[in-house]
């Protein structure tokens, strides 16, 4: 007897690419009610990236991820002066979840 077939593969949905992502500055308040995701991260890293899906029936982004662009002045001044690095952010309107 021949063993049963191995199920096809599901074509996974394109990955995130730069065009899906905005770049963040409005006051935290404005922040808050944004749709989608948005993620805020502080590094000394001068350009960090996010090698990220946002869902498994989606492909990851390619190496090394989406930019992360520097958070505008508005988004900065919500957080306390005097921490380490520089505040980055990035707005992904059509994502409810993320995995990086």
């Amino acid at each position: 007897r021949a063993p049963p077939a191995a199920a096809p593969v599901a074509q996974l949905a394109k990955a995130l690419a730069a065009a899906d992502a905005k770049e963040v500055s409005v006051p935290m308040v404005q922040l808050l009610r944004l749709p989608g995701i948005v993620l805020l991260y502080r590094t000394a890293w001068p350009s960090p990236h996010m090698h990220c899906r946002v869902a498994p029936d989606r492909e990851w982004t390619a190496l090394p991820g989406l930019r992360i662009p520097q958070a505008g002045a508005a988004v900065a001044a919500d957080f306390e002066a005097g921490l380490d690095g520089n505040m980055f952010a990035i707005h992904l309107p059509t994502a409810d979840t993320l995995e990086f």
